[in-house]
């Protein structure tokens, strides 16, 4: 009798592991797993020291109850695999890749959730996986997608916070960002955008109107109630802060650091949001919208196998393939650099001082030098990245061809080669004491000239994925006189003289190759 109760508890065992719930388990490790990389990443900007997405980890939690809750709600009628939808997660997993090689950090975070979502409704069906469609959304909001709003958002507080201060009787001037007020001048950063407390005011509000709600009108309207609770404590927090700071002769300890103060304002500013969801959810049914007919979910049958690990293998492909193409090179691989020794009418290159620092995150390797004709002179400078990730790239946010001086304007040109094609490149002018400096600059990839940081990003993706990673930048430039049309004329017959085939030339340092 014992042995046949061995025997049923074993067989418990194995039936129990063939229910949703483990498999939806799964499924998720496997797509932080698969996805390292952009998992550390944006971990990393969790806990980055911009504080505009600290709220990740507690978004991350509450999708996982979430989405763990809707393996416990799925019908128990037979599960039809979706076919489709596993082609779906086929083609997500390239749009990583083309994302990861071309270190587009936005549509690798954004490709997560998504594949996430792709993989379930691939091994569970759309009539059953769509109870994982609210789990899935709901981390959108611990995504750096949102910082496209953050522009925006600080504009709009900039124009609200000048009503309140002047309704608050501070005499105030508005200068763009600059705020100047008697006792002194603020500036409103991005970070005073609000943006954390905008993305939490949503996530809130998304959070009670689908647990507490069935009526899809009043979960919009709770969300334009978080969203305008939100953006009205951040405006107060801006502006209590201003007002401090003018009433303390700019002595209060606020005016440096006034994060907190931002969080308590938004703790106080919660109270009247909550009366109002209460409010709006008066007549709604009792129930708990996350109870769950089983826990382990319904049984798997068969296909749902068969279909599971088809979507494990697609999942598999953008990453095994990115590890194939990306690993030329270790990520401390350095290179030596050489400008052209012999440029037709031109003497050089002669390494000297100059004002002109361009500046690239994570660069292998960079050269500049000065080049001498009758009517004067211009200076070159080329670099190279041997491979690239995600703040070690050659299109990046951090990266400043002008160095620190800071940009008058910028605009797109033609060049013209020695056989007399054109090509397109970048312009800019950068300020140089007291004159500008006029600086034309292209990408080099896999052979090809390219203006475009669209462009350039899309030659990067093919040209690593055909085993080609280098990449970098050639950029010419020339100090400005009263106006700029001398230079010009030299950095065109510079260019000219260079030859169509110029492409930068450099050695790796082997013995870092370790």
């Amino acid at each position: 009798m014992g042995h046949h109760t061995t025997q049923a508890r074993d067989a418990f065992s194995l039936r129990d592991s063939q229910r949703a719930l483990p498999m939806v388990l799964l499924v998720s490790i496997a797509v932080v797993v698969f996805y390292w990389s952009t998992s550390v990443w944006l971990a990393g900007e969790w806990t980055s020291s911009n504080a505009l997405f600290e709220h990740g980890y507690l978004i991350l939690l509450v999708s996982t109850v979430l989405l763990l809750s809707a393996a416990g709600r799925i019908p128990s009628e037979p599960l039809q695999p979706s076919w489709l939808a596993l082609g779906a997660v086929l083609a997500l997993s390239l749009g990583w890749l083309l994302a990861r090689v071309a270190s587009v950090a936005l549509v690798q975070t954004l490709a997560l959730p998504a594949l996430l979502l792709g993989a379930l409704l691939a091994i569970f069906g759309y009539a059953a996986g769509r109870v994982f469609v609210p789990a899935v959304f709901y981390f959108s909001f611990a995504l750096p997608v949102w910082e496209v709003l953050k522009e925006p958002l600080r504009d709009l507080t900039i124009v609200v916070v000048e009503a309140f201060l002047k309704l608050g009787g501070v005499p105030t001037v508005i200068e763009g960002a600059l705020v100047h007020i008697p006792a002194g001048t603020f500036r409103i950063a991005s970070g005073c955008s609000g943006l954390n407390f905008f993305v939490v005011g949503l996530a809130l509000a998304a959070l009670y109107g689908y647990v507490f709600y069935a009526s899809n009108v009043k979960r919009v309207l709770l969300l334009g109630v978080g969203m305008a609770i939100a953006m009205l404590a951040n405006w107060i927090r801006v502006a209590w802060v201003i007002a401090i700071g003018n009433s303390s002769n700019m002595q209060s300890g606020l005016v440096d650091d006034h994060q907190i103060f931002g969080w308590s304002v938004f703790v106080v500013a919660l109270l009247p949001f909550f009366g109002i969801a209460m409010w709006l959810g008066r007549n709604e049914p009792h129930g708990d919208r996350l109870a769950a007919r089983n826990w382990a979910g319904p049984r798997l049958q068969r296909r749902n196998l068969v279909a599971a690990v088809a979507v494990l293998a697609a999942l598999a492909v953008g990453p095994v393939w990115a590890k194939l193409t990306m690993d030329g090179y270790p990520a401390d691989a350095r290179a030596r650099v050489s400008l052209p020794l012999a440029v037709d009418g031109w003497r050089g290159p002669v390494r000297t001082g100059s004002s002109w620092r361009p500046h690239f995150e994570g660069v292998s390797g960079e050269a500049t030098a000065r080049y001498e004709s009758a009517d004067g002179f211009v200076w070159m400078y080329a670099n190279v990245y041997l491979s690239q990730d995600q703040g070690r790239e050659l299109i990046y946010i951090h990266n400043r061809i002008g160095g620190d001086a800071d940009v008058l304007n910028t605009a797109t040109t033609r060049l013209t080669g020695s056989s007399g094609e054109t090509f397109a490149a970048r312009v800019m002018d950068v300020d140089d004491g007291l004159r500008s400096r006029r600086i034309v600059y292209w990408y080099e990839i896999d052979g090809r000239r390219v203006a475009s940081d669209l462009r350039a990003k899309l030659h990067q993706a093919r040209a690593v994925l055909t085993g080609r990673p280098e990449a970098g930048v050639v950029a010419v430039s020339a100090a400005c006189d009263f106006e700029c049309s001398g230079a010009d004329e030299r950095i065109a017959r510079f260019v000219a003289a260079l030859g169509d085939d110029y492409r930068p030339d450099y050695t790796v340092k082997v013995k870092d190759l370790r």
